[in-house]
């Protein structure tokens, strides 16, 4: 991500689109974020929790819990804090620097844009769950992404 990030900025882009690379997100709804990015929208989220589908029920719950936890530190109510699926504007890259380098990277940069008053919307995008097979793992990223919340105290 800040490799994607970093190279947005450098091509002088006014926003970067990050997508999964593990087929959950349908390229087809990038218009449908495009859409979200009002002049008052910093960062809008491809959201798959309105309507997790075919989501396996320990996903689901995972990212309900999850979400939950991080709104209250982000400022803001995010009903999918892990979806990848993102369109994030310039100028909230500008000011963050991310210093996380794996799944807890996209919870990283939503806390620091909430604590920083950058506005976050949500688009509704299907769920897309077939044979591929997660990087996450589950031990090791579940240890990580608590260091990173117990970092985040120090945040602004």
């Amino acid at each position: 991500r800040r490799t994607g990030y970093e190279a947005a900025l450098a091509g002088g882009y006014d926003a970067c689109l990050t997508l999964d690379s593990d087929g959950q997100h349908d390229p087809e709804w990038i218009e449908r974020l495009l859409d979200g990015l009002a002049p008052e929208v910093d960062l809008v989220i491809g959201s798959r929790m309105t309507d997790p589908g075919p989501m396996p029920i320990l996903r689901v719950l995972t990212n309900r819990f999850m979400s939950r936890v991080l709104s209250g530190l982000i400022g803001q109510r995010v009903l999918d804090t892990q979806s990848g699926f993102r369109l994030v504007r310039r100028r909230v890259i500008e000011s963050i620097t991310l210093v996380t380098d794996r799944f807890e990277t996209e919870s990283e940069l939503l806390i620091k844009a909430g604590r920083r008053g950058f506005r976050i919307a949500e688009v509704p995008i299907p769920a897309v769950y077939g044979a591929e097979k997660s990087r996450i793992r589950p031990v090791a990223d579940t240890i990580r992404w608590i260091r990173m919340l117990r970092a985040s105290r120090n945040w602004r």
